[in-house]
């Protein structure tokens, strides 16, 4: 039983790792596009 629960919780923690990092890259390719947009504003 203490091995299912181990394995539970690995498998939970991998996902919220891989779910943070494809958030964060998403927030990043978004500050990217407006950075690029308000670049072109200025000129």
């Amino acid at each position: 039983m203490a091995r299912k629960t181990d394995k539970g919780g690995n498998f939970r923690n991998v996902h919220c790792r891989t779910w943070n990092m494809a958030r964060k890259q998403k927030i990043m390719e978004n500050d990217l596009e407006h950075g690029e947009k308000t670049e072109n504003h200025g000129k």
